[in-house]
């Protein structure tokens, strides 16, 4: 059955959207995007498992970022705490893109409320601060770059399509109808606060290496490549974690393969033994 509420986390109210039934998995969205984009991979895993997908400040039917602070990853990762409270128990958790990195935050500052954990290339990209990745650092750099002059010379619309065309593939942008166009153009705030809460995060290797949940992480063989080696590199990090690539996917696969993505994530959720407790622990401010 499909619910809809919403739940104040600190100074945000987050939209939460629910449906299906058992087990809650929680599925947190990429950048420039909401809940909806999960519609199709919802609908396959709600058919064993109660799915839980909030929208990120200033997604969605989310109220903006406050602005009191810099958004921190730190304040998305405290979605699924409460999320995991607002249910009771601890979550299977999923994150695509941007999404990932906040599952791997959340991960690392809420174990308790985390039964497992499934990422789809995740952005985390301070992870790539070490120099260990020149290459993938420098292309980062300069997507970043494109946001922030978007953002300080008023042209948010060719700072989104520059976003666009680098995780969709070149005249992504050209593609897309007026009405979207416009509508991703007003989501350049979100995109931006979300860029500096991944580049500024304070997420190690070592961090990764000491989470003891289940996991799986997923890529796509099309992707670019910083969010390949992140992948490769995060699967490799993670104790107890799974890999798998989807054919002839790019970075986008929950919307561009949503049944392989539904399978590899029910494949997933199938893995896992059923018997944590749950006991959040309280966090800092």
């Amino acid at each position: 059955m499909a619910s809809f509420c919403y739940l104040p986390v600190g100074a945000a109210t987050i939209a939460l959207r629910s449906t299906g039934s058992g087990s809650p998995v929680v599925l947190l969205h990429s950048s420039a995007s909401n809940s909806q984009q999960w519609r199709k991979v919802a609908a396959v895993l709600g058919e064993h498992h109660r799915i839980c997908m909030p929208d990120f400040p200033g997604c969605g039917d989310s109220t903006p970022w406050h602005g009191r602070h810099a958004r921190r990853i730190a304040d998305d990762a405290a979605i699924v705490a409460a999320i995991a409270e607002h249910l009771g128990r601890p979550v299977d958790l999923v994150g695509h893109s941007y999404g990932g990195a906040v599952a791997l935050a959340a991960a690392r500052n809420h174990p308790d409320c985390i039964a497992s954990l499934a990422v789809i290339e995740p952005v985390a990209f301070s992870l790539l601060a070490d120099g260990s990745e020149p290459a993938c650092a420098g292309e980062i750099a300069d997507l970043a770059g494109t946001i922030w002059q978007g953002l300080t010379t008023g042209d948010h619309a060719g700072a989104m399509a520059g976003f666009i065309d680098y995780w969709n593939g070149a005249d992504t942008w050209e593609r897309i109808g007026p009405e979207r166009r416009a509508e991703l153009t007003r989501a350049i705030a979100p995109i931006a606060q979300e860029f500096c809460a991944v580049l500024s995060s304070d997420l190690s290797w070592d961090d990764l290496a000491a989470l003891e949940m289940p996991a799986t992480v997923i890529g796509g063989v099309l992707s670019p490549l910083p969010a390949r080696r992140l992948a490769d590199r995060i699967a490799a990090a993670l104790p107890h974690a799974w890999q798998s690539i989807i054919a002839g996917a790019g970075h986008m696969a929950p919307l561009s393969h949503p049944m392989e993505t539904a399978a590899l994530l029910m494949a997933h959720l199938d893995r896992i033994p059923r018997t944590h407790s749950f006991a959040p622990r309280a966090q800092a401010a």
